[in-house]
């Protein structure tokens, strides 16, 4: 999630049937939120980028 914003899903499956504890959902969901976190680092660090090609770009051409 990115605030209150769900941006995908996470499955865990396994290859024999399992009853997963307390722990094993924790462990999953803590996962999935660090995945969320880094998706997001992701996209601004892409933005930030972005914007500061955009600053350079406009530095050196004074006419725009």
């Amino acid at each position: 999630m990115i605030g209150d914003e769900p941006i995908g899903a996470m499955r865990a499956y396994t290859a024999d049937k399992w009853e997963f504890t307390l722990d094993n959902v924790n462990f999953v969901q803590a996962l999935a939120q660090i995945s969320g976190i880094l998706i997001e680092m992701t996209r601004l660090h892409k933005g930030q980028n972005e914007y500061i090609d955009t600053i350079a770009t406009m530095r050196e051409s004074p006419e725009l």
